[in-house]
């Protein structure tokens, strides 16, 4: 009895050695992995373009783990919820989930927009600014605005598109945020000439405003400080 009272006690020794640990390597025991992290960091505060053309800033207050998140007139105050991946906010039904460098804000089942990390610094890859129009200028809801960045080093050709984006407003009205993002490598600073370009159309396709001089991007390399982009009605 007292061989089979011994055996016990080792086996479940053994048993809670192996849970608190992984399988021993080399004669040593490894700790068990940390748990993953969860995906996106954000600053203290932060600026972001979203896939309307509005513009959102988003205060985060680490230690009581809140963000205030600010677009227009529409305004979110979350409760980070721990453990989730990608990192979700929470207050009633207003959700927030965070995943690298893009943000989706809900009202209930209601997602009111995708927005994307503005850079603190210019980085290759992309590009962001702002289009205006001109005084007293307004865009109906549901137009569709396009930016595109070609390659205009040929004077007896059309000019070539390398990248582009294109988003559709809700209402909202001038200046509208854009960022483009393009391949670097397809972007050689020399001896391509960069331009970008921007138009305006209503929902039924009609051309609105559109650019009418040129706005040299990636002069000298593949990074471009924000751009503001002044467009002009088109006369029908």
């Amino acid at each position: 009895m007292t061989t089979i009272r011994t055996f016990l006690a080792s086996a479940l020794t053994l048993a809670l050695t192996s849970t608190a640990s992984a399988a021993p390597l080399n004669g040593k025991r490894e700790p068990l992995p940390p748990p993953p992290a969860a995906s996106g960091a954000l600053a203290p505060q932060s600026q972001w373009i979203c896939n309307d053309g509005q513009s959102a800033s988003i205060r985060y207050d680490a230690a009581a783990g809140i963000i205030l998140a600010q677009r227009g007139d529409e305004r979110w105050t979350l409760q980070e919820q721990v453990g989730n991946s990608p990192r979700r906010f929470v207050n009633g039904s207003d959700t927030a989930a965070l995943d690298g460098d893009m943000v989706e804000l809900k009202r209930g089942s209601d997602l009111r927009a995708t927005c994307t990390l503005v850079p603190d610094a210019p980085v290759a890859g992309r590009i962001w600014g702002q289009l205006t129009l001109p005084a007293g200028a307004s865009v109906p809801a549901g137009s569709v605005v396009k930016v595109l960045l070609v390659n205009a080093a040929r004077a007896d050709a059309p000019s070539e598109e390398v990248a582009s984006t294109r988003f559709t407003t809700r209402g909202n009205q001038p200046p509208l945020a854009f960022l483009l993002q393009f391949d670097p490598d397809r972007a050689v600073p020399t001896p391509a000439t960069y331009r970008l370009q921007a138009r305006v159309e209503n929902a039924a396709g009609k051309l609105l405003f559109i650019t009418d001089t040129a706005t040299p991007v990636l002069e000298s390399s593949a990074e471009t400080a924000p751009t503001q982009l002044s467009l002009v009605a088109v006369r029908n």
